[in-house]
């Protein structure tokens, strides 16, 4: 699940996600689309900002130690590490959704190991996953940079929802303190949305409303279509047909796509099983799946969601864990 108010259940096929939402009718801003790509600067950020600190702190003890002439030529290297950095960093944003879709990668759960609750994941002598979280207002106020310190290298920020009976379309509270404040501290940035569509015009209204929020506004990572059912109310989704639920699904990512972002599924097992992926391609799937030490498939996923009880500094309250697998990093 992608909320964090009340305590829930690992996501099973049977055991829906429990959500809390407002039901107030918000009013939507001006529209402004702008392009972007789907792809993060995560790994060049570990290959070259990194080590390039590292390499700072023995520029340092080298200008202590060696002569001016010895000096300049260390500098002018620093410097030319820098340039090849940056057009790392830049290289970096031509990827692609459809490299990034997980349907053809599979994983060698081997290659898989968790430290102190984050996971690594080696392929080709380098670590893919990268870690992150998910946040909504039921996280507060976010004290991004402690974030970004404790490691947390992108973040998927809730924009809104439709509300489970009501229908009403509400802004999440803090979506804009959470867009800037990641942004801010050099935290990748990706977004989604709760539907409670029952329609595919329903669907297109979602996508508006999500557009409008986001206003032009790039983003490294996909707009996300969270679709599933609320424990403990009668929802008006609740009786939807696997095929109803992927024509609307379809909307609103054809829509999202329109507008020059990339597109994702969120869903435990269960919640994944009622699409029809393959007629809302080119789509890139968020799994969830707590309490496991991998996931229970191996393929058709690009981010694993693997627990709800994240402790993570700058945050007061518990949130989602998730790690992306980037096999073109």
């Amino acid at each position: 699940g992608l909320m964090r108010n009340n305590p829930r259940k690992p996501p099973t096929s049977s055991s829906p996600h429990s959500r809390k939402r407002r039901e107030e009718v918000l009013q939507p801003r001006s529209t402004k689309h702008a392009s972007t790509s789907f792809a993060s600067q995560l790994h060049a950020k570990r290959a070259s900002v990194r080590p390039l600190n590292a390499r700072r702190r023995s520029i340092g003890n080298i200008i202590r130690d060696q002569p001016a002439a010895l000096v300049v030529a260390v500098a002018i290297l620093s410097l030319l590490l820098v340039a090849v950095s940056i057009r790392a960093c830049g290289g970096l944003r031509d990827e692609t959704s459809a490299e990034l879709s997980g349907e053809t990668h599979t994983y060698q759960w081997e290659n898989l190991s968790e430290v102190d609750g984050r996971f690594n994941y080696m392929e080709n002598g380098l670590n893919i996953a990268c870690t992150g979280i998910d946040v909504s207002e039921h996280q507060g106020y976010i004290d991004w940079n402690r974030v970004a310190q404790d490691g947390i290298e992108f973040a998927m920020v809730r924009l809104g929802n439709r509300g489970a009976t009501s229908g009403f379309l509400s802004e999440d509270d803090y979506v804009f303190a959470n867009l800037d404040g990641a942004a801010n501290a050099g935290i990748e940035v990706g977004a989604y949305f709760f539907s409670q569509a029952i329609n595919e015009d329903e669907a297109i209204e979602e996508a508006e409303f999500a557009l409008n929020i986001l206003d032009g506004r790039k983003l490294s990572l996909p707009v996300v279509f969270d679709h599933e059912p609320v424990s403990g109310v009668e929802g008006r989704a609740d009786g939807l047909s696997n095929d109803q639920l992927t024509a609307i699904a379809q909307a609103f990512c054809d829509r999202i796509r329109k507008a020059g972002y990339d597109v994702m599924i969120y869903g435990n097992a269960g919640d994944l099983s009622r699409y029809d992926l393959s007629s809302i391609q080119p789509v890139s799937v968020w799994y969830a799946e707590y309490g496991v030490d991998k996931p229970g498939k191996n393929t058709g996923f690009s981010m694993w969601q693997y627990s709800n009880t994240g402790k993570i500094s700058g945050i007061d309250v518990d949130v989602d864990m998730n790690v992306l697998f980037n096999p073109h990093m």
